[in-house]
C-alpha cells in the first residue's frame, strides 16, 4: 500500500491543527507588533491583524510600519473600519477560530458576534478601563450587556481592569490579565548591563518617554522639576522624549531637554544614558513605558492613576508611588532618588525582574492559553 512520505503528513497535521487567529485593532505600537509576532511564532499560531496604518494622521505617535514586521497584516482606513459590514467581510475572509477585538468603542467590532458567517467563532474583548465606581460605569454594565454576553472571554491587563471587568457581568473563568507587555528583544538587561558597566557612576539623569498631553501629565512633571530643582544645590537633568500638543511648555525650562518622538530601536540607548524614570499621568489605563524602562533596569517614580503601577512599582524596591496633579509629591519622589543614589542600581536589578512577567514573550504565552481554552 502507498504511504505519504513522513514529512507530508507532518505538513498536513500542522495545518489542520493551525489555529487561525484574527486581531481587529485600532493604531498598533512598537509592543502590540512585538506581542503579535511573538504568538506568530508559537506553532500552529496563524495570525492576521486588521488595523489602522500607524503613520497615518492624527495620531500623536509617529511608528514606522516596520513595527509590523514579520506580522500578516492589512492596514484598514478610519472610515472603512467604522463599516461593519467591511469589516466583518475581512474578518470571515480568514476563516477564524478566534477573534481579539480592541474594546468596544468600535461599533463594529461588537457587531462582529452577530455576523452568521462567524457563528462557529469565539470573540476575546481586549480592554484596559480601570474600574472607577462612577455614574457613567454604573449604568455602562447595561448599555453594554447585550453585547457583552455574546464574548467568550476579556483579555485585561491587570488587577484594576479585571475589577472592571467582573462589574461588567464577566465569570472569573472568563478573565484573562496580562492585555500588554514590552518588547524584551528591544528593552532588556543589555542596557542595565551597559548602565552599570560605564565608568561614570549611575547617570544623574530623570528621563519621561511618552506624549506630550493633558493625561500623562506632562505639565505636572515640568512644575515638579521647577520645584525639585530649587531643593537641591546640584539638580540632575530632566529628558522628555515624546511628541504632542503640549511640548512647548518645555521651552526654555532650565535643565529640560526635549529629544523629540524616539522610535522604539532609538530607546534603549536614551534609557542607558538616564537613572531614573519618571511617568506622571493623570490617567493611564496601564502604561506600558513603564515596564519598558523597569524592563531595562530603570528605578520608576509613577502616579497611582497608571495601572501598571499596581502590577510594578514596589516602594523603595523597584521605585516610588504618588498622587497624581501633585508636583510637591513628586518632586518629593525626585528629591529621595536625588539623595539616595547609591541604591539606584539596586533597584534597577529589582525593577528589571518585576518586569519580566510582562514581556511580549510571556503575552505570546498567555495569549495561546486563551485560545487553547477557548477552540
Amino acid at each position: 500500500m502507498d504511504c505519504l512520505p513522513a514529512h507530508g503528513v507532518t505538513e498536513s497535521l500542522a495545518k489542520r491543527r493551525a489555529r487561525k487567529i484574527v486581531v481587529c485593532w485600532t493604531d498598533p505600537s512598537g509592543y502590540s507588533g512585538a506581542c503579535w509576532r511573538a504568538l506568530q511564532a508559537i506553532p500552529e499560531h496563524d495570525v492576521h491583524v486588521l488595523c489602522h496604518s500607524p503613520t497615518r494622521r492624527g495620531v500623536e505617535t509617529s511608528f514606522g510600519e516596520e513595527i509590523l514586521r514579520g506580522v500578516s497584516h492589512e492596514f484598514v482606513s478610519a472610515d472603512q473600519m467604522a463599516d461593519g459590514r467591511f469589516l466583518a467581510g475581512r474578518v470571515v475572509a480568514q476563516s477564524p477560530d478566534v477573534v481579539f477585538v480592541a474594546g468596544w468603542m468600535m461599533r463594529s467590532f461588537v457587531r462582529l458576534p452577530t455576523v452568521p458567517e462567524l457563528r462557529n467563532a469565539k470573540f476575546v474583548l481586549c480592554m484596559d478601563t480601570p474600574f472607577r465606581n462612577d455614574i457613567r460605569q454604573f449604568f455602562g454594565r447595561y448599555f453594554l450587556a447585550s453585547a457583552l454576553r455574546r464574548l467568550s472571554a476579556v483579555f485585561v491587563p491587570g488587577d484594576r481592569a479585571a475589577v472592571y471587568a467582573r462589574a461588567l457581568g464577566f465569570k472569573p473563568e472568563q478573565i484573562y490579565r496580562g492585555l500588554y507587555a514590552y518588547d524584551e528583544q528591544i528593552f532588556n538587561d543589555r542596557t542595565f548591563t551597559q548602565r552599570a558597566a560605564s565608568p561614570a557612576e549611575w547617570p544623574r539623569r530623570f528621563l519621561y518617554i511618552g506624549r506630550y498631553v493633558h493625561s500623562k501629565g506632562i505639565d505636572t512633571l515640568v512644575a515638579a522639576y521647577r520645584k525639585y530643582r530649587s531643593m537641591v544645590p546640584d539638580p540632575w537633568s530632566l529628558s522628555c522624549a515624546g511628541i504632542g500638543h503640549l511640548s512647548g511648555i518645555m521651552s526654555q525650562q532650565e535643565g529640560i531637554q526635549d529629544l523629540g518622538f524616539a522610535q522604539p530601536d532609538e530607546q534603549p540607548a536614551i534609557y542607558a544614558a538616564h537613572g531614573a524614570f519618571i511617568l506622571p499621568s493623570r490617567y493611564d489605563p496601564w502604561g506600558v513605558v513603564l515596564a519598558e524602562a523597569m524592563g531595562t533596569g530603570l528605578p520608576v517614580i509613577a502616579t497611582n492613576a497608571c495601572g501598571a503601577a499596581a502590577d510594578l512599582v514596589r516602594p523603595f524596591v523597584t521605585g516610588l508611588e504618588v498622587p497624581p496633579d501633585s508636583p510637591a509629591r513628586l518632586a518629593n519622589a525626585m528629591y529621595w532618588f536625588h539623595t539616595h543614589a547609591d541604591k539606584l542600581r539596586e533597584m534597577g536589578e529589582a525593577a528589571i525582574w518585576h518586569a519580566k512577567p510582562f514581556a511580549a514573550g510571556r503575552w505570546a504565552e498567555k495569549a495561546a492559553a486563551i485560545v487553547a481554552d477557548l477552540v
